[in-house]
């Protein structure tokens, strides 16, 4: 939500409907214009507080989510896709980056699947 936005009644935000897009058009990387805040809209956990007086909470697991995936053998210039799977029995969300050689990759994200 760009950060200049006011909500019309603060003791409830969800009176109006709000905006939760912001359209930038021919963006560029070195565009510093936008400031965004960022507002907690949905409640996986039950773990909200609406009084802005609780302290932020730890959201690191206690353990690691571990990703598995085969072994495999490719040839230079063969197209091949990876399978990564992982135990998500007791994740309610994860968020994460993935990385990759640039240099000495052509990634083509096909599908990403749960199953």
């Amino acid at each position: 939500m760009d950060k200049s936005y006011t909500f019309p009644n603060p003791a409830n935000p969800f009176e109006e409907v709000f905006p939760e897009v912001y359209n930038i058009n021919n963006f560029t990387g070195n565009n510093q214009t936008p400031n965004f805040v960022a507002i907690k809209i949905g409640d996986l956990n039950n773990t909200a507080t609406g009084n802005l007086q609780a302290a932020a909470d730890d959201r690191n697991a206690a353990s690691e989510l571990v990703f598995q995936t085969a072994e495999k053998s490719v040839k230079t210039g063969e197209s091949f896709t990876i399978e990564i799977t992982a135990d998500l029995a007791d994740i309610m969300a994860y968020q994460f980056t993935m990385g990759f050689d640039k240099e000495n990759s052509n990634w083509k994200p096909s599908s990403l699947e749960w199953i």
